[in-house]
């Protein structure tokens, strides 16, 4: 997972397979799987299901997987009298950068 790229698979894989989709080692695939990753005190697991003898991931497994380790933020919205201040601000910057 080095790359920005986010990788769907588009059938249920298994560890394994998912390991070498996303470039890293099946043992980081089975430790998200297990012990998951910790963000803000949480937990993040990848959940698998197992047919047979196997651990399978389903492709909407991992893209939750991705949503919960990469939340999104809410942006926040500007009052018009912060947004009037970042714009003159702004021009002001620019007219010093264009005196000098």
């Amino acid at each position: 997972m080095n790359d920005s790229r986010i990788i769907i698979p588009k059938r249920p894989v298994s560890i394994l397979e998912l390991s070498l989709l996303l470039g890293v080692n099946k043992q980081t695939v089975y430790r998200w799987e297990s012990k998951g990753i910790v963000i803000d005190g949480r937990i993040i697991r990848l959940r698998t299901f197992r047919i047979g003898g196997s651990k399978r991931i389903e492709p909407d497994m991992v893209a939750k997987f991705y949503e919960e380790l990469n939340p999104q933020i809410p942006e926040k919205k500007l009052t018009r009298k912060k947004e009037n201040k970042l714009v003159q601000d702004a021009a002001e910057q620019a007219r010093a950068w264009l005196n000098q």
